[in-house]
Formats: structure tokens, C-alpha cells, sequence
């Protein structure tokens, strides 16, 4: 039984969903992976779902990893999870090792935004991060709850992912960087909403990696070499769909 707050944010993505659209533009980059028979996505960070049903709405016939740490969208997800052939999702984070982490979620003047909450407390720090927080209202509180992390590379032995998908409010190195097996295995496409961009691109980069932003208008992706929302990550000699679409 859903609550009340988790029915809202269910019927938010019912209508995401029924429109036929996706939630952010950059989505539409994978409309140009052609077909998406056989192709799998490990989605880190699912939040309510939105990412999901976008992904379907682009690659309909992806199977579909997800995982949310946040026990508030643990039912709103499983029953998103019912809408579609081939996903499965997890009710835990992704990290180096399995461990109970407490997440943060900030509270504006009594409302919740379940959607930003973190492991990491200091990414509440960033200067961005207050300013939007600030915008919200005049209140600023915190709400603590204890959520199971697993280690990224036991929970993903057997997947052979082609894209990846991250969006964890701070902690995209904690998970990346527990991926070492998955990314040898399959060299997957990267996605990540970035909170920390200079260390991730670092740390890809080391790994034949190269930072592209997304075009939606253009339907480009170009080399980019500064933090944006969302950047995306392919192998240096990457020659697969994208590459049509690829300003190098």
C-alpha cells in the first residue's frame, strides 16, 4: 500500500509514462543506439522511476538494472517495474562494499525533496547545491535514514551492461570506481548526472574514457571539458551507433 507522498510521485511518473516522453532531453541520445533487442542498462540512482520509463520510451525493448538506495521509492519503483518486459530493480545503493549508510534528505519548509537526498553529507556543501536548497524556502532541515549499500561489482557479476546510467547526489565516484570488473567486462556508454565531475572525468580518463555533452536540439554529442548536468562517457575508440552522431 502506497502512501499518500509515494502515490503522488507514482502518478507523477504514470503521466511521464502515458505521454510517451522522456524526462530530460539528454535521454533522446539513445534513440540513436538503433535497435535495443538484447541491450541491458544498469541505472544507479532510479530514483521514482523517471529514468526508466525514459529509457523505455527510447529503447523499448532494453532490459532494465535499476537500483535506489532511498527505501521512500522502493514501492513506487516496484510497481513501475510492472509496466514493462525485462526490468528488475533493487532496493539498495551501489558502493565499494556492502555497508548501511545513512542517507540525508533535506526538508524546506516541511516538504520534502526525497529526490536530492544523499550519503555523502558533504555534497550539501556545494555552493550550487545550498543556492538551489535556498530556493526552495526559508526552513532547511534533515532527515536521517539508514539505507543498505552492496558492492557494485557483487550485485552486477553477471550483467553485461552497455549503458550505465548514474545519479547519486555526490557519490558517482563511490559507485563508479566499484565498477571495475563491469567495466573491463563490457566497456559500457556512461551517463552521469555529475556532482563531482573533475574527479569522475579523472578517473575515467585514466581508463581510455573521453567527456561528451549531449546536443538535444542538434541531436550532437560534442567533447566537453567542463562540469554540466549531465555528462556522457564512451571509450576513446568508441565506433559503435553513437559514433554517427559523435563531434570528435
Amino acid at each position: 500500500m502506497l502512501s499518500d507522498p509515494q502515490q503522488a510521485e507514482l502518478n507523477d511518473v504514470r503521466w511521464l509514462k502515458s505521454s510517451g516522453e522522456v524526462h530530460d532531453p539528454d535521454f533522446r541520445c539513445f534513440g540513436n543506439m538503433g535497435d535495443s533487442q538484447g541491450l541491458e542498462i544498469v541505472d544507479v540512482g532510479a530514483n521514482r522511476g523517471q529514468s526508466i520509463v525514459s529509457f523505455k520510451a527510447v529503447l523499448p525493448d532494453a532490459r532494465i538494472v535499476a537500483f535506489e538506495a532511498n527505501a521512500f521509492f522502493g514501492p513506487v519503483l516496484s510497481e513501475v517495474a510492472t509496466w514493462y518486459e525485462g526490468v528488475a530493480v533493487f532496493n539498495v545503493g551501489l558502493g565499494r562494499a556492502d555497508h548501511r549508510a545513512v542517507l540525508r534528505v533535506p526538508v524546506v519548509d516541511g516538504r520534502y525533496y526525497w529526490e536530492e537526498g544523499s550519503i555523502r553529507s558533504d555534497s550539501f556543501e556545494k555552493p550550487w547545491v545550498k543556492a538551489r536548497l535556498a530556493s526552495y524556502g526559508a526552513k532547511l532541515q534533515f532527515e536521517e535514514y539508514v539505507v543498505e549499500i552492496r558492492r557494485a561489482d557483487s550485485m552486477l557479476r553477471d550483467a553485461r551492461a552497455d549503458i550505465v546510467k548514474i545519479d547519486v547526489e555526490g557519490a558517482e565516484l563511490d559507485v563508479l570506481s566499484a565498477m571495475e570488473d563491469l567495466l573491463d567486462r563490457s566497456r559500457p556508454l556512461f551517463m552521469i548526472e555529475n556532482s563531482d565531475w573533475h574527479s569522475v572525468t579523472a578517473w575515467l580518463s585514466e581508463r581510455d574514457y573521453l567527456c561528451y555533452q549531449y546536443l538535444p536540439d542538434d541531436n550532437l554529442l560534442v567533447p566537453f571539458s567542463q562540469a554540466c548536468t549531465n555528462a556522457f562517457y564512451l571509450p576513446a575508440h568508441y565506433d559503435g551507433p553513437l559514433a554517427s552522431i559523435m563531434r570528435r
